[in-house]
């Protein structure tokens, strides 16, 4: 039962880590190239 879970655990965090890192990025990017990423400026 402990290695289901600490599985699943792990299974968690890489779910959180793959949605986290793309998040990131556009982030980072909004910041560097400012408002004009998404709008025609």
């Amino acid at each position: 039962m402990n290695t289901l879970l600490s599985k699943s655990g792990r299974i968690g965090y890489l779910v959180l880590y793959l949605m986290g890192v793309p998040v990131g990025l556009l982030l980072f990017l909004w910041v560097i190239l400012g408002d004009n990423i998404l709008g025609a400026g």
